[in-house]
């Protein structure tokens, strides 16, 4: 479980810094917005609710990771939102 908000500095669920991304055979990782609000993800750091991709309450998103590649999530919300992230490996 990840802790979003509107933050200066998104949160990365995933990317080579992180230790489960290292591990070999991960074919993709999956993000399930269990809260309330919309969340939003990209590609980099710049992102931010006016330029990244919805994640809508309730909605999964699943995203390939063969080519490593990270993914930033944040949220427009003030207060802070639980999501859930799952691997999934071949």
């Amino acid at each position: 479980v990840l802790t979003i908000n509107d933050s200066v500095t998104p949160i990365v669920a995933a990317s080579e810094s992180v230790i489960s991304n290292a591990r070999s055979g991960r074919s993709c990782v999956l993000v399930k917005n269990t809260s309330d609000k919309t969340i939003y993800y990209g590609g980099d750091k710049s992102i931010s609710h006016t330029n990244g991709m919805p994640i809508l309450a309730g909605e999964s998103i699943l995203f390939p990771t063969r080519m490593p590649q990270s993914i930033y999530l944040i949220s427009n919300s003030d207060t802070q939102l639980n999501i859930h992230i799952a691997e999934f490996f071949d």
